[in-house]
């Protein structure tokens, strides 16, 4: 939970202006492909009134970042707001059953399916 925390510090880092806080996980994917990632939808609203759906992947393990990562943002691969019309519900390592929604490009684990 905290990491998807530092996943909505990370877009208002790289999106001026932005001051989105997390309402709710919606769903969620964990998978081992070299170290464990995450996929997860959840909601955030800059004003309280208005949600916004997201995608963040996460990476965890030394498969993937070795010993020397220090910060609980480098496990942050990405973290984008989804816009409608440019979504699928699946990728290479979560199911369309899961209803994990991803950007069409983007993140890393999964993309070429």
């Amino acid at each position: 939970m905290v990491l998807i925390h530092h996943a909505v510090e990370f877009y208002n880092n790289k999106s001026k202006g932005a001051k989105f806080k997390l309402v709710e996980i919606i769903s969620a994917r964990s998978f081992f492909s070299m170290g464990v990632w995450e996929h997860i939808n959840f909601t955030a609203s800059e004003d309280d009134k208005s949600l916004k759906l997201f995608f963040a992947e996460l990476s965890h393990g030394e498969a993937h970042w070795g010993t020397n990562h220090n910060t609980e943002a480098e496990k942050i691969t990405a973290c984008c707001l989804l816009e409608e019309g440019s979504t699928k519900d699946y990728c290479g390592f979560c199911p369309h059953e899961d209803k994990v929604y991803h950007p069409l490009q983007g993140f890393t684990a999964g993309i070429r399916w």
